[in-house]
């Protein structure tokens, strides 16, 4: 559903000639790389990872005693990282973050998975997150609008998979990396955080081919048979998964 919405954009920005920026608010994690295959991908994404952030500089802002505007914070995480956090209360795959204040490392003077689940303690599931999304919507528009440059955080900046700490301005966006990762280790990071949303891979045509485990659970829960779509029938897709959720929710007498 998310892959229709933002291939038709892209295909139209395409056309129109124009070379905007563009910030994807449709599960970018996954629609912004898969559409990087067919060379249509958004500037960056808004959100999933990005949500943990204002939690955690809080929390860091009011351990140390700093104003929060001081703590400079290098993410690699992708989307499956906030619902592991929320769900679970901890990560079921690799991330990482590095803390600075000003230009001291203070990292290690926190249990990092303690320190997200903090963050993330007053963040609602669903509708009553909208405002936290909505403020990262904003934030990023603005950082691309006043090219400001300033450190920050987005998923897929220039169709990559997952969040990457990144420098934003009308040029668009760069990944900032710390000295301690190289992009290789970061894209690894993501690559295997992507499997727990259920996607194994995307080849290289922007086709996305589901885990086994994700596959088998849609076709025994709701007899939807997807192992792998291509771009060009998400339409087709989406338009029968919707299908199969309103078969299941009259299955069980949902309104």
């Amino acid at each position: 559903m998310h892959l229709t919405l933002t291939h038709k954009l892209m295909l139209a920005i395409k056309e129109s000639k124009i070379k905007p920026l563009v910030v994807n608010t449709s599960f970018p994690d996954l629609t912004n790389p898969a559409l990087a295959k067919i060379a249509l991908a958004p500037t960056c994404g808004i959100g999933n990872a990005d949500l943990m952030l204002p939690g955690v500089r809080r929390e860091v802002a009011r351990k140390l005693n700093v104003p929060a505007r001081n703590v400079a914070m290098y993410l690699i995480a992708h989307h499956s990282h906030v619902v592991q956090f929320m769900i679970l209360g901890k990560p079921g795959s690799p991330y990482y973050l590095k803390i600075l204040i000003g230009d001291t490392d203070v990292t290690k003077q926190f249990n990092l998975d303690e320190l997200i689940r903090l963050g993330l303690k007053d963040m609602l599931p669903g509708r009553h997150c909208h405002p936290l999304v909505a403020s990262s919507v904003v934030k990023n528009i603005w950082h691309l609008l006043f090219d400001t440059g300033e450190l920050s955080f987005a998923p897929s900046p220039n169709g990559e998979i997952g969040g990457y700490p990144i420098r934003m301005s009308s040029k668009g966006v760069e990944i900032v990396l710390p000295q301690a990762i190289s992009m290789e280790e970061a894209r690894k990071i993501n690559a295997d955080a992507q499997k727990k949303d259920g996607v194994e891979k995307i080849e290289a045509d922007g086709t996305i081919v589901f885990t086994d485990e994700a596959h088998s659970l849609m076709k025994n829960v709701m007899g939807y048979d997807c192992k792998r779509v291509k771009i060009e029938e998400c339409e087709t897709r989406y338009k029968e998964l919707l299908a199969k959720y309103a078969e299941l929710k009259k299955k069980y007498g949902i309104a």
